[in-house]
């Protein structure tokens, strides 16, 4: 797996020969070298015809209207314009506003109502074309709209968003009780702090207790001021409100996770989530895509900034004890993830829903993260956790941060420490919002268990790991777990 963990951009510019994983083998629909180099093979249709603002005659209509149905019952694909344009100087991809795409999307989400076959929409960044394919993403017409449209309507949710048979038990099979999720002062762990030695280890050995069992505490301690806290969901929820022509500036690309937007859909048989998102990258700093974070509202980027900052000495604070209830060398998990690791955060939106006994904000899942650091609405709950086999709801503690570790972590615990199964409820009246925070290690990084944590009584369990994030996304393209590919 080292070579596979090269880009293809290192392996182009050092003019490696391609891996074996990159190699075309036997192809029933034929070789690499069989295409027809012909132009004119796709059809090209002028979408403009179909708006309701043109003055196009009902033949000329009709006409481009066979002409769709041809190109996609044959095809199923065709390359479509917007009429004739004055030809202008191109911004350069990442400076032009995804909005400008709108009008054209609408348009083609419209189409599907005469299309024999659902359409996916990609826009191509060179030029002024739509492509248009019935490729493995497979979205209905109903999924061209957002699911605030869909709640503020009370919309019936389409298929795609409904949770069918699942091997963790049904949504309806939680543990309403509460105090199932233990406390944590992590004020104790702090270096300013005059606790003596033995509550100090108390509290570390409730720490080892909760993430070896469910990998999950709220910690209450921490440091970050409550008015801070207030002011970031605050800015959350300012943004959710706005207009979708103001949330739509800062869309993520197709093919990329920064920015905002739903579900990546990435196969016809996922199912998707009930929310929307805002994914920015906060450290490194210079890595910040400034471009993505909102100018509504004026203060949302100083906000984040100053939250992110505290929060990532709360993460310090953290590895630290995490290594000391373990008895291990300070810096076994910390120095993992390298000087620049990188700190990501999620705004999450889960507007009301009409069905939430068969919809679920977030599907089950577990993170990638090291460790993922969540501040959830101040009054409305939702987050479970699976633990002994049933899910247990995360109760509201309105400045508390919930803690729950990722696969990361417990590859560097060699299984001890345990990356816990969650996943968020909806509701029919209220609005949630809630901020996530993933540390991961720097991209070059390569992972593993720590020594310390291996003998003959616990022998190694997992190998080593470079680029997690990578290897994750791999795994999930083949339809495996990444905890499992990556155990001995």
């Amino acid at each position: 797996m080292d070579t596979f963990s090269k880009s293809v951009e290192e392996m182009s510019i050092n003019s490696e020969e391609p891996p074996q994983e990159y190699v075309v083998k036997d192809c029933s629909f034929g070789s690499i070298e069989s295409s027809d180099p012909s132009p004119g093979s796709i059809p090209v249709i002028d979408i403009s015809i179909f708006s309701l603002s043109t003055s196009h005659d009902p033949k000329e209509v009709e006409n481009e209207l066979e002409k769709l149905r041809s190109a996609l019952s044959s095809g199923g694909c065709f390359q479509c314009c917007r009429g004739k344009k004055k030809k202008k100087k191109r911004k350069k991809y990442g400076q032009r506003p995804l909005d400008r795409w709108s009008p054209t999307l609408d348009i083609l989400a419209q189409l599907t109502r005469f299309a024999p076959i659902p359409i996916a929409l990609y826009s191509c960044n060179t030029r002024d074309t739509v492509y248009v394919t019935d490729s493995i993403v497979l979205p209905s017409a109903e999924m061209s709209k957002s699911v605030e449209e869909m709640s503020i309507n009370s919309e019936e949710p389409p298929q795609e968003y409904i949770v069918k048979d699942s091997s963790f038990g049904s949504i309806q099979s939680s543990d309403p009780s509460l105090g199932s999720i233990p406390i944590i002062d992590i004020n104790i762990f702090s270096l300013s702090s005059s606790h003596d030695s033995k509550e100090v280890d108390n509290e570390l050995e409730k720490l080892r207790s909760a993430l070896s069992s469910g990998g999950c505490f709220q910690a209450i301690g921490h440091g970050i001021p409550s008015s801070l806290l207030d002011k970031l969901r605050e800015v959350a929820k300012q943004f959710f409100v706005l207009p979708a022509e103001e949330k739509h500036k800062y869309s993520r690309a197709a093919n990329e996770v920064e920015g905002y937007g739903q579900d990546r859909v990435v196969s016809e048989k996922q199912i998707l989530d009930w929310s929307s998102r805002l994914s920015l990258k906060v450290f490194p700093e210079d890595q910040r895509r400034l471009n993505f974070w909102p100018e509504n509202p004026s203060d949302f980027k100083d906000i984040l900034h100053e939250y992110a900052v505290k929060l990532k000495g709360v993460m310090d604070i953290l590895f630290e004890a995490m290594e000391k209830s373990l008895n291990l060398v300070e810096g076994s998990f910390s120095s993992q993830f390298g000087d620049n690791s990188l700190i990501k955060a999620r705004f999450n939106f889960y507007p009301p829903c009409s069905r939430p006994d068969m919809v679920l904000g977030v599907k089950a899942h577990s993170d990638r993260s090291g460790t993922t650091v969540l501040l959830q609405d101040d009054e409305v709950g939702g987050l479970q956790i699976f633990k002994d086999d049933k899910w247990i709801n995360v109760p509201v503690i309105p400045h508390a941060l919930v803690v729950n570790l990722g696969d990361q972590m417990q590859i560097m615990s060699n299984g001890i420490f345990k990356s816990p199964l969650h996943r968020v409820l909806t509701n029919t009246d209220k609005l949630r919002i809630s901020v996530a925070t993933f540390n991961e290690p720097e991209p070059d990084k390569e992972i593993g268990p720590v020594e310390q944590l291996i003998d003959e009584k616990r022998p190694r369990l997992y190998r080593n790991v470079k680029n997690f994030a990578a290897f994750n996304y791999e795994c999930f393209q083949k339809g495996k777990v990444a905890l499992e590919e990556a155990k001995i």
